[in-house]
């Protein structure tokens, strides 16, 4: 399942490099750099990836802690679950905030998440419907750090490679949220807080 993530990451990271969400180069002809022209100073095409991949996730995130409420019999699996909601409104709220900011408030900064690829494993998300109880439980886990660890691969990216300074600060806070989340979700499946 990891390695399904990491490919999602580089996915996500080569297809949203364009304005619109699509690739920086649509065709032979045209450059990088004219792609480039589309953003505004200061903001590259790994800033946009970074904020088109985070909205990409959101739905399937809502879906999985919707599943949580409702599959499963651990109350501290289901804090994790709503935790991780708050967090997930929290970036997204951040990022429609950047978007507005990169479109210099223009009608249309804001959307729906863009379609994409997400950074969970298909069948594990199938599954997890049919189960409840500890079964759903470890799965749900287990697909969660699985989704963490693709999410911190395209943060520490923006890091490394973006260029907006409020992109990066959002990529920081994400990394340290969701460290911390994948120590309390590692630690729920080692056995601890039922």
């Amino acid at each position: 399942m990891a390695l399904i993530a990491v490919v999602a990451v580089a996915a996500l990271i080569a297809g949203c490099g364009g304005r619109d969400g699509g690739p920086a180069s649509t065709s032979a002809g045209e450059s990088g750099a004219s792609a480039a022209a589309d953003l505004p100073p200061g903001v590259n095409a790994t800033d946009r990836a970074f904020a088109y991949g985070l909205l990409a996730q959101r739905p399937q995130v809502d879906h999985l802690v919707e599943l949580a409420r409702t599959n499963s019999g651990n109350p501290a699996v289901v804090a994790a679950a709503e935790a991780l909601a708050r967090s997930e409104r929290q970036q997204s709220d951040t990022v429609n905030a950047l978007l507005v900011q990169w479109s210099d408030g223009e009608e249309g900064g804001q959307g729906p998440p863009p379609e994409g690829p997400t950074l969970f494993d298909r069948g594990a998300v199938e599954r997890l419907g049919s189960l409840t109880g500890p079964e759903f439980d470890t799965l749900w886990l287990q697909a969660m750090l699985n989704h963490h660890q693709a999410v911190m691969i395209m943060a520490s990216s923006e890091i490394k490679d973006g260029e907006d300074v409020n992109a990066k600060t959002l990529a920081r806070a994400v990394l340290e949220t969701r460290q911390a989340e994948v120590e309390q979700m590692q630690q729920l499946l080692g056995g601890g807080q039922r």
